[in-house]
């Protein structure tokens, strides 16, 4: 998904400078020239880029928008990595007797 999310953000960036070139978006998103082509098929076929020319679709524009999201929340939740989660302690009557002997003590 980090793939089609830097391959759509390079061609995002490219609008703002007119005409979208793959060698441009191929050199951004960190790909050889025939894994993009690939992606771009796997892209085109998912509705969110247009090829001829290179553009976004809604789609694609929504894509951006909602990764964008997703990943600032997961940052502020504080994951990391990959595929990051969260450890919460489980709740047991040790843990919970311990925290109220804490609480008594101070």
């Amino acid at each position: 998904m980090q793939i089609y999310f830097d391959i759509i953000q390079a061609i995002k960036e490219e609008l703002t400078y007119g005409e979208v070139k793959p060698t441009r978006i191929q050199f951004k998103s960190k790909l050889s020239y025939d894994s993009l082509l690939q992606y771009f098929g796997q892209l085109e076929k998912m509705k969110m880029i247009s090829r001829k020319p290179i553009s976004l679709t809604e789609k694609g524009k929504s894509f951006l928008q909602d990764y964008t999201k997703m990943t600032y929340y997961l940052n502020y939740a504080g994951a990391k990595g990959k595929y990051a989660t969260r450890k919460i302690p489980k709740r047991t009557a040790v843990n919970e007797h311990s925290k109220r002997q804490k609480l008594v003590k101070k």
